[in-house]
């Protein structure tokens, strides 16, 4: 649940990548897999080859333990019983968690490792230097939502496709940069990525669903709703959210106050005409919502 992603049904799953990767036989596949979540989760058990760890570099040397890693999925010539055979194992693994996806790429792991190593990095207007999640599909999805196009297609021109599992346990694929034909008077492929404060916002915005679901499940999982999917408490998640930012409510534990009387309620709170009241009429006061949906009978 506090990830907001279903689990899988494997074979399913498992048969409509051998089909994608069936389209594109003469290039490799490897898969991209984002092993801190298994240091999140204490999970010290993982299927075995692990592949080749992409922070294995001198720099890096701290963030090794929880570094995404890249591992071969299918080669050339290989047959679609070796391929389940590698596929299956790491699919039941990450089944629940956003750690999964496929490249499709003529470029060796090494290659791979060292492209992705330098666009792993980031920096903020105020040069500050962050460190990207490129191996968790939620993060991957939102970037590109809100890179400037010739920033991905920096970031993904070594892959002819790149495929993840979405939050309902669908294949989906994203453009990549060798996908994408080339338009006149568009900008030169940057070198290095570098993010606007608006781009910054919105990528915070994305991710504040899952950092309040995760908070919940993590604190407070008594408080859910009983027989909800994750990906479907994941969009009521945001749809609290996106009601709080319509209203005007900014801190941050009125916004968990009102996620918990959503869920209490079944979001009857959301939908009720006392609820638009207190803001219509100015009783809302920040830092005090859950005083206020209790004196207004909404709790």
């Amino acid at each position: 649940m506090k990830y907001g992603t279903d689990p899988l049904a494997l074979d399913a799953v498992t048969t409509e990548l051998l089909s994608q990767i069936g389209q594109q036989l003469k290039t490799h596949w490897y898969m991209w897999i984002d092993k801190a979540f298994d240091v999140a989760d204490e999970r010290s058990q993982a299927p075995e080859p692990a592949g080749l760890n992409v922070y294995q570099v001198d720099n890096m040397r701290d963030l090794q333990h929880m570094a995404p890693h890249i591992l071969i999925a299918y080669r050339p010539g290989d047959d679609q019983a070796t391929v389940k055979q590698r596929l299956h194992p790491w699919l039941a693994h990450a089944s629940g968690r956003p750690m999964l996806s496929l490249w499709a790429s003529d470029h060796t792991e090494n290659d791979l490792a060292q492209h992705i190593r330098h666009w792993s990095w980031a920096q903020t207007p105020e040069q500050q230097t962050l460190l990207l999640r490129l191996a968790d599909t939620r993060s991957m999805c939102s970037l590109h939502a809100h890179l400037r196009p010739e920033q991905w297609q920096a970031l993904t021109r070594p892959l002819h496709s790149w495929l993840y599992i979405d939050r309902q346990g669908s294949v989906k694929s994203l453009p990549t940069g060798l996908q994408t034909p080339p338009i006149d008077n568009t900008p030169a492929l940057p070198e290095s990525m570098v993010f606007d404060e608006a781009q910054l916002q919105a990528m915070a915005t994305t991710a504040e669903p899952d950092a309040l679901l995760h908070y919940v499940c993590t604190h407070m999982p008594d408080q859910l709703p009983d027989q909800v999917l994750p990906s479907k408490m994941h969009a009521y998640t945001a749809w609290v959210l996106a009601t709080a930012e319509e209203k005007g409510i900014q801190p941050w534990t009125d916004k968990l106050n009102l996620l918990l009387a959503a869920c209490h309620t079944r979001g009857a709170v959301m939908n009720d005409p006392r609820f638009e009241k207190i803001f219509a009429h100015a009783h809302y006061t920040p830092g005090q919502l859950h005083q206020t949906l209790r004196e207004k009978g909404l709790i």
